[in-house]
C-alpha cells in the first residue's frame, strides 16, 4: 500500500477558492435568470421558451447541489465550505429555475389555467412536477451507475441550448431569449467543467476528492468550448437571419405565407386598407421597404410587416379579430 502525505492547509485554501468561484458563478446565474424572466414578461416571451432547455439546466444545478453536498460529507473538515456551494445551487434550482419552468408551462396552457378551475391546475402541475422529479431521480441512478462515463455525460449536458434551437425552428419564434441570458449562462456553465477537466491544480485529483474520468483532458475541455460557441453562433444566426434561415426548405414544417397576394378590395369606396396598428393607409404595391410591405393574416386582415411583427412580440393574435396567429418567419 502506498501512503501519501496530504497538505491539509493547502487543500483547504484550494477548496475555499473553489467555493468562492462557484458561489460567484451561481450568483451571476441567478442574476441572468432574473433578467430572462423580465425579458419574457416584457414581450410575452415565456411561451416561446423551450421547456426542455430550461429543464436540462435545472437538472444540472440540482445534480450540482447534490454532488457538492456529498463532497462535503465525504471530508468533514470541508463540510461547511461545500454546503454553502450546495445551498446556493439549491436556491438557483428550486426558487428560480423550477419557477421559470412553471411560468413557461403556464404561458403555453393559459386557457386551461384560466378556464379549467383549481382541479385542472392541480392536474397540470402534477403532470409537470412528476415528470421533472422523475427525470431527476432517474438521472441520479444513471450518474451513480455510470460514473466512469461522467466526462461524457458532462459534455452531453453542455448541449442544453439545442432544444431551444430546434424549438425555434419548429415554431418559427424569433429572439425568445435575452442575449445577456444566453451569453452569461453559456460562459458561466463552462467554467466548472473546464476547471475539473483541464486545470492541473484542481481539487479533483483523487487525493481527497475523486477526479473526473480521463482528466486532465484538454481535448474534452476544447470540445466543451467549441460546443458552446457553436450553439451561441446558431442562435445568433437565427436572431439575425430568421429561425429557419439555415434549414433546407424540404426539412421545414408547413409555414403560413404572410406575403401571399392580398385579395382585391370588393368595395371600391373603401379605398386602400388601413393598418389598425399604425393607423395609416397601406400601400399594397410597396415591395422595397421590408417594414412597410403589406402582410395578410390567415383571417384576411392586412397590416404593415413591421407593425405586425412588433405586435406579435407582445401578442400572437390578430389585432382586428383576436384570432390566433402563426409565427412570422
Amino acid at each position: 500500500m502506498n501512503l501519501r502525505e496530504i497538505d491539509v492547509k493547502k487543500l483547504g485554501r484550494k477548496v475555499i477558492n473553489y467555493s468562492i468561484l462557484n458561489n460567484i458563478i451561481t450568483i451571476l446565474q441567478i442574476r441572468f435568470f432574473l433578467l430572462q424572466m423580465q425579458h419574457g414578461e416584457s414581450n410575452n416571451g415565456h411561451a416561446k421558451v423551450s421547456l426542455l432547455c430550461i429543464g436540462i439546466q435545472a437538472l444540472m444545478d440540482a445534480y450540482d447541489s447534490l454532488i457538492h453536498l456529498f463532497l462535503g460529507l465525504s471530508a468533514q473538515f470541508m463540510f461547511n465550505t461545500f454546503s454553502v456551494v450546495a445551498l446556493f445551487k439549491f436556491i438557483l434550482f428550486s426558487m428560480l429555475e423550477v419557477r421559470y419552468l412553471l411560468l413557461v408551462w403556464r404561458s403555453r396552457r393559459q386557457n386551461q389555467f384560466n378556464e379549467g378551475g383549481m382541479d385542472s391546475i392541480r392536474r397540470e402541475l402534477s403532470w409537470l412536477y412528476s415528470r421533472f422529479y422523475g427525470t431527476l431521480l432517474v438521472g441520479m441512478v444513471i450518474l451513480y451507475n455510470f460514473y466512469q462515463y461522467l466526462n461524457i455525460l458532462i459534455i452531453i449536458m453542455q448541449c442544453y441550448w439545442v432544444p431551444q434551437i430546434v424549438y425555434d425552428i419548429v415554431r418559427g419564434h424569433k429572439k425568445p431569449l435575452s442575449w445577456r441570458f444566453i451569453v452569461g449562462i453559456s460562459v458561466t456553465r463552462m467554467i466548472v467543467p473546464l476547471y475539473a477537466l483541464a486545470c492541473p491544480y484542481t481539487i479533483f485529483n483523487n487525493e481527497v476528492y475523486p477526479a473526473l474520468p480521463s482528466a486532465p483532458n484538454s481535448a474534452e475541455a476544447t470540445l466543451i468550448v467549441c460546443l458552446q460557441v457553436a450553439q451561441v453562433a446558431v442562435m445568433w444566426a437565427q436572431a439575425k437571419f430568421g429561425p429557419r434561415s439555415f434549414v433546407p426548405w424540404i426539412c421545414l414544417p408547413h409555414v403560413y405565407n404572410y406575403y401571399r397576394a392580398v385579395p382585391a378590395v370588393q368595395d371600391e369606396e373603401l379605398g386602400a386598407p388601413e393598418c389598425v396598428i399604425y393607423m395609416n393607409d397601406i400601400d399594397l404595391s410597396e415591395t422595397h421597404d421590408p417594414e412597410s410591405r403589406p402582410v395578410i393574416t390567415p383571417c384576411d386582415h392586412v397590416f404593415h410587416a413591421g407593425c405586425l411583427e412588433q405586435w406579435m412580440d407582445v401578442k400572437m393574435e390578430c389585432p382586428t379579430c383576436r384570432g390566433e396567429l402563426p409565427a412570422m418567419t
